[in-house]
């Protein structure tokens, strides 16, 4: 990453394609027969990265893709959508520890996320389960 420059998280979040998410289909991680296809465990991804167009490169570089493949379901649309400008809010975070991010990822019950920094992948939980 350039020095310098300010990094931000941007969010992916899976679409529910023909009612089941790509860990559903595929339950471990690379266990699928497409190399080219790098399941994320998680629904959700978060890219550090500088900018729009480097996230959306590395969401690539990671698992994510735009468009549809033979597992989407045609009438649902593709799983995966890339961030424009104009599709900013709620999908860039400053942090980790942001309140918005913790916000979305407990409105859709998600503990555990997928981190992309620094070229490492990594399963981090953001939201810590309540004790009884």
């Amino acid at each position: 990453m350039p020095k310098g420059k300010i990094l931000k998280y941007y969010l992916f979040k899976e679409s529910n394609s023909g009612g089941k998410f790509l860990r559903d289909l595929f339950p471990k991680e690379g266990a699928n027969s497409s190399k080219d296809l790098l399941v994320p465990e998680t629904k959700f991804v978060l890219i550090l990265a500088t900018n729009i167009h480097e996230a959306n490169q590395l969401a690539e570089q990671n698992g994510i893709y735009f468009g549809m493949r033979s597992c989407d379901c045609d009438c649902c649309g593709p799983r995966w959508n890339k961030i424009e400008k104009f599709d900013m809010e709620g999908r860039v975070f400053s942090s980790l520890t942001n309140k918005r991010l913790k916000k979305v990822l407990s409105d859709h019950h998600e503990d555990e996320i997928l981190v992309v920094s620094e070229g490492r992948r990594k399963y981090k939980t953001i939201i810590e389960k309540k004790k009884n």
